[in-house]
């Protein structure tokens, strides 16, 4: 018998079909009529579907969905429903990589840091990154993933071993500063320099070099200062420091009367005025020069005193 309620006009497929309210009508409607021509044309219903143009259950003959024969208004339905989810799951893997290179910010501040996982975190947030097309978010994400790569390359574990290496031996040549010029100190300075070398993070190898120069101009402004190279601003600072040490040194030996100390010190401070008056010349150098000049005389006199005493 062919039906002739609810029938409406579907544009989808161009022709008059039955509408049901819901996917329970339409099921049911399948139940008692499945054995029969519902269309008088030999098409027996076999399943229910949603059609999005009508708002409502249509019934088909159609046992499987053949997609060649999906109208295009579904067709284009289906694509925009496909790429709309495509977007959220490309935005979702985005805030995954964002929130795994937030918790890795968080760890990077703990001390110890957990090298290995933070690196676990760091290539999962890489492989949510690489999987979107989102170029725009991409690229900050990126910018920030190769940041805190940098900052963990510190970390790894061989690079900690060459840290504690370096710092041993920076903490040995500060003990040596004050010895005489010997090759175990020359062996630390080339140890120490082939150390640095060895580290993969530029700014910790900047930081180490600094280091190392500073205490290699210490050094030798304290042990030899023929031997100082004065090229920069901050080894003339060094060497102005080292330099008003010994004046200090001075002042105190001349309180306590120990002349041969005092001796000692304003040589010192002699000739690293000839050092650094060779590079700079401004307020401080005329003051340390007028300070000698002074000293000198006071000092004299003190000795040709303490003599004639004796």
């Amino acid at each position: 018998m062919k039906p002739t309620k609810n029938r409406v006009y579907c544009y989808d497929c161009g022709r008059h079909k039955m509408l049901f309210n819901d996917e329970k009508k339409a099921d049911n409607f399948i139940k008692f009529h499945h054995d029969s021509d519902e269309f008088g044309k030999g098409y027996v219903p076999k399943r229910s579907y949603f059609c999005t143009v009508c708002g409502g259950w249509h019934v088909t003959s159609l046992e499987t969905r053949d997609e060649e024969r999906i109208p295009l208004s579904k067709q284009l339905i289906h694509i925009s429903i496909n790429q709309h989810l495509e977007r959220i799951n490309e935005k979702t893997k985005l805030r995954y990589a964002d929130g795994k290179m937030s918790e890795v910010a968080k760890l990077l501040k703990c001390k110890p840091v957990d090298f290995d996982t933070c690196e676990r975190l760091l290539n999962e947030a890489y492989h949510d990154i690489q999987s979107t097309a989102d170029t725009l978010y991409k690229e900050s994400l990126m910018a920030r993933y190769r940041k805190q790569k940098k900052q963990l390359v510190k970390y790894a574990p061989d690079q900690l071993e060459l840290k504690r290496n370096i710092s041993s031996i920076l903490k040995k040549i500060e003990k040596e500063m004050e010895r005489s010029e010997s090759l175990e100190t020359a062996f630390l300075f080339q140890s120490c320099k082939n150390l640095i070398g060895e580290l993969n993070n530029s700014q910790l190898k900047s930081y180490y070099l600094n280091t190392y120069h500073k205490l290699k101009v210490m050094y030798y402004a304290i042990i030899d200062p023929s031997k100082l190279n004065i090229t920069t601003k901050s080894e003339q600072k060094i060497v102005r420091m080292i330099c008003e040490r010994y004046i200090d040194e001075y002042e105190w030996a001349f309180a306590c009367n120990e002349y041969h100390i005092c001796t000692i010190n304003i040589q010192k401070v002699v000739s690293l005025y000839d050092i650094l008056s060779k590079v700079c010349e401004d307020d401080k150098m005329v003051n340390i020069l007028n300070w000698i000049n002074n000293n000198l005389i006071k000092l004299s006199a003190k000795i040709t005193a303490t003599q004639q005493l004796v």
